[in-house]
C-alpha cells in the first residue's frame, strides 16, 4: 500500500508541475517564475486526499495582483474545501469553479513583487485508481 501511495504522490506531483503556469511575458512587461513548489498528500478517513501546496512565486518584473492554479480533474471525482493563504500578502478574494476538465482557483492580493509564497489546500476525491 505504501508503494502505491508513493506512486500516486509522484504521479500527482508530475500533474501539478505540468499544470502550473510557466514564466510570463506580456505587453505590460510582467515576468515571474515558480521558485519553489512543495506538496504534501494526506489520506483522509473518507478516502479523499488532502493536498497542501506551498507555491513560491518570484515576481521578477512588474507587480502582480492575482494568481491562478488549475487543478486537473481528469483522474479524480472532484475537488472541495479549497483555501488559499499567505504569510507574505493579504488574500483579498478567492474565486473558483470548474472549467472543462480543470478546477480553476484564482486569488487576488495587493500589488506584490519579489518572492511571495501561497499555501493552497484542497481535498480531491477518488484520485488513486
Amino acid at each position: 500500500m505504501r508503494s502505491r501511495l508513493t506512486l500516486a504522490l509522484a504521479a500527482y506531483l508530475a500533474a501539478v508541475a505540468s499544470s502550473l503556469p510557466g514564466p510570463s511575458l506580456g505587453a505590460q512587461e510582467k515576468v515571474y517564475e515558480i521558485a519553489e513548489l512543495q506538496a504534501r498528500l494526506e489520506l483522509l478517513p473518507s478516502g479523499a486526499y488532502r493536498i497542501t501546496e506551498a507555491i513560491t512565486y518570484d515576481f521578477q518584473v512588474g507587480t502582480f495582483t492575482f494568481a491562478l492554479r488549475d487543478i486537473p480533474l481528469s483522474n479524480s471525482d472532484g475537488v472541495s474545501a479549497v483555501t488559499v493563504r499567505s504569510a507574505d500578502v493579504a488574500i483579498n478574494d478567492v474565486q473558483q469553479g470548474e472549467e472543462e476538465d480543470l478546477w480553476r482557483v484564482r486569488w487576488e492580493f495587493p500589488p506584490a513583487s519579489g518572492l511571495v509564497t501561497f499555501i493552497l489546500e484542497y481535498d480531491i476525491f477518488a484520485a488513486l485508481r
